[in-house]
């Protein structure tokens, strides 16, 4: 597990590296405000999180995303745009321990 997990880390500091030499235009503030309006109306699907919490999916519109809640608090979410995303990787729910 340790020998995955640094290569996963090491692969996501590649990514981030390269998308700092993209010339992408820097979103706006209304942008982010639009998109976290639309999210509030989308259908959500809770789960028992594997750990602590619940795992929310977020699907509807142009819209998909996952969000973790612990103690009635968001504390992780992502969201992105449909047309942005190209593929979704369903992997098996571990047991608990």
């Amino acid at each position: 597990m340790q020998k995955l997990l640094s290569k996963l880390v090491r692969s996501y500091a590649l990514d981030a590296i390269d998308a700092q030499q993209d010339n992408a235009p820097t979103p706006k503030i209304a942008d982010a405000s639009e998109l976290l309006q639309t999210v509030t109306k989308v259908e959500c699907k809770t789960f028992p999180a594997t750990g602590m919490g619940e795992d929310v999916r977020l699907t509807g519109g142009n819209i998909t995303g996952g969000a973790s809640i612990a103690n009635d608090r968001v504390v992780h979410l992502g969201v992105f745009l449909s047309s942005f995303v190209v593929s979704t990787l369903v992997l098996p729910r571990l047991p608990r321990s």
